[in-house]
Parts: structure tokens; C-alpha cells; sequence
């Protein structure tokens, strides 16, 4: 790998657009262009060390002379490496660090069962394309009128209140119209 291509990698993984890392390094878009495709190869070392700098690395590694060693990986049980905090966009890798984070606060029991809600998750969440789910309940009632997928409460706390156990069998009836009961 190049310094440029070191230099645009370190760019992308930080979420930092060409116009904005070019001002934080103090040169122009074109430049960073130019010494992100290695148009420039003899950059200057100010420039090096504001890239490190900014990227929380070493100069040493931008120029190819050492390897950087990730911060966290996360390995399977059979030891191989499932994703590297290090090399996450900023957004995941904050996740990511707030799992690891609370995971490790919790006794042998709340593992488990962390580990087990998470299993439970990622057989719900893992369709490759997302479904979009309108949350937004229809203004008329907690049951809609047409096919539309919503979220509604599966219980109510309000049945001795006037109207709610009416409105809980007229709910039910409407549900059992649309699955054709």
C-alpha cells in the first residue's frame, strides 16, 4: 500500500470529506487528490504529521515503514476474526466499543443472556434488504384498516377505564377481518 492510499483509507474510515481533511491538513482539495492517487509521492513532512495526527497514527505507519496494529478484534469461537473496531465507520465502531463496553461490566449470567438476546436479534435483523415498518398508528384506531404493517401494543393496561374493553373487541374484530377469520 502507497502513503496515498494510506492517506485516503485513514480519510475514508474517519468519515471526513476531501474538502475537510485538505483544511485540516492546511492544503488544497486538489492536492489531497493528488497525494491520495500518488500523483505527489514526495509529500511534504508537516503534512504527513498532521494526517497522523489527525488519524491517531504514526507517521512511521503512513509511510509504510511500521504496521498498525488494531485496536480491538472481535474473533469467533472458532478464532477467526469477525470485525476490527480499528478499521469500523466511526458510527459502528461506537457501537460496537458500547457492546464491548457494557458485555464486560456484566456478571457470567447477564453474558448469557446478552449473548442470547443478541442471538435473537440477529435472526430478526438480518434480512438483506431492511423492510421499512411504518410505526405510525392510524389516527382512527389501534387496528388498521388496511394492510399497512404498524407497531401495536399486545396489551392495555386501562380495561376497567369507560370504552377500553369495547375498543379492545372492536380491535380484535378488525384484526380478525384482515387475516380473513
Amino acid at each position: 500500500m502507497t502513503v496515498g492510499e494510506r492517506i485516503k483509507n485513514l480519510r475514508e474510515r474517519l468519515g471526513i470529506s476531501q474538502v475537510d481533511f485538505a483544511d485540516r491538513i492546511n492544503v488544497s482539495k486538489q492536492t489531497l487528490y493528488k497525494y491520495e492517487n500518488n500523483i505527489i509521492t514526495n509529500i511534504p513532512s508537516d503534512k504527513i504529521e498532521a494526517v497522523a495526527k489527525i488519524g491517531k497514527v504514526s507517521p512511521a505507519y503512513l509511510m509504510g515503514w511500521e504496521e498498525v496494529k488494531p485496536d480491538i478484534a472481535i474473533v469467533s469461537p472458532d478464532n477467526k476474526i469477525l470485525c476490527i473496531v480499528e478499521y469500523m465507520s466511526p458510527p459502528k465502531k461506537e457501537r460496537a466499543l458500547r457492546l464491548m463496553q457494557y458485555y464486560s461490566m456484566l456478571n457470567e449470567i447477564g453474558q448469557k443472556k446478552a449473548l442470547d438476546n443478541l442471538e435473537d436479534l440477529a435472526k430478526i435483523y438480518t434480512e438483506k434488504k431492511p423492510v421499512k415498518y411504518d410505526f405510525t398508528p392510524p389516527e382512527h384506531s389501534m387496528v388498521a384498516e388496511a394492510s399497512t404493517s404498524y407497531l401495536a401494543a399486545a396489551h392495555n393496561d386501562h380495561l376497567d377505564e369507560e370504552g377500553e374493553l369495547d375498543k379492545v373487541k372492536s380491535d380484535l374484530a378488525k384484526l380478525k377481518k384482515l387475516n380473513g377469520k
